[in-house]
């Protein structure tokens, strides 16, 4: 959204149709505080110039990779591109 909201120069209420003023308002400060926390993270790089976050660090996701049981999923009617 806060990138939306930067390349279009419109506010992220407006993109989203929010019609009350207080709350745009809001929305519109929650937006552009967490777009700037997380810009300034994804800049920030190591000693050798190598990025210190990715976008999930940056956001404070946990990820932890799970191994993926392809039969189960083949069994689930998921299709292998060829």
């Amino acid at each position: 959204m806060y990138q939306k909201a930067k390349t279009f120069g419109a506010r992220p209420s407006q993109l989203l149709g929010l019609s009350n003023s207080w709350v745009g308002w809001q929305f519109d400060n929650a937006v552009l505080s967490l777009g700037i926390q997380v810009e300034n993270r994804l800049n920030e790089r190591d000693e050798k110039g190598r990025p210190k976050y990715t976008l999930e660090k940056a956001l404070g996701i946990p990820f932890e990779p799970r191994p993926v049981n392809v039969g189960r999923l083949l069994a689930r009617g998921a299709r292998l591109k060829h």
